[in-house]
């Protein structure tokens, strides 16, 4: 047989099992990542809107404490989910004063320097997503104190967020 017949059946097995790994996968997705935390008090994180795009506002309310006087920091933390982990990439930074502007701060910078600021009550609080978020699934990630009288337990909370472009 001449080489150049021999050549096409290995040239069509070969274009034939691409195109099948091709179809097997185009179909594949991200794996979903496993629940997040829950508070065992009950205590939750909301978000104004689930889905958003890069540059928006979001208010973030903590919901479930009852009678216990909510102590929040004014730090929040954007995490993306890279299919197998939940990686930090900004901090998020609430305003204290109405007219200013929520803070960015990308975490490959380091922390972020916070001086021990204290805000009381469950929210709203105002964050703003970076301009150059890329479409993901994320969550916000924020850390409370609840205390009741001269009893203080933290809490880290979770809240998820698809960003679409």
């Amino acid at each position: 047989m001449p080489l150049s017949r021999m050549w096409l059946p290995g040239a069509l097995l070969a274009l034939l099992l691409g195109v099948a790994g091709i179809g097997f996968t185009a179909g594949r997705t991200t794996p979903e990542p496993p629940p997040d935390p829950v508070s065992p008090r009950g205590v939750s994180l909301i978000l104004s809107k689930t889905t958003a795009q890069a540059g928006e506002e979001l208010e973030l309310t903590i919901e479930g404490a009852g009678s216990s006087t909510i102590v929040r920091g004014v730090d929040s933390y954007l995490e993306r989910w890279n299919g197998k982990d939940w990686v930090p990439e900004y901090a998020l930074l609430t305003p204290l004063s109405p007219g200013e502007t929520p803070g960015v701060h990308p975490l490959r910078l380091g922390p972020p320097v916070i001086q021990l600021v204290a805000l009381v009550g469950p929210g709203p609080e105002r964050v703003r997503l970076p301009d150059d978020l890329q479409p993901g699934l994320y969550r916000i990630r924020k850390e409370v104190s609840l205390e009741d009288g001269d009893k203080s337990e933290r809490e880290i909370l979770f809240a998820r967020l698809q960003v679409v472009p």
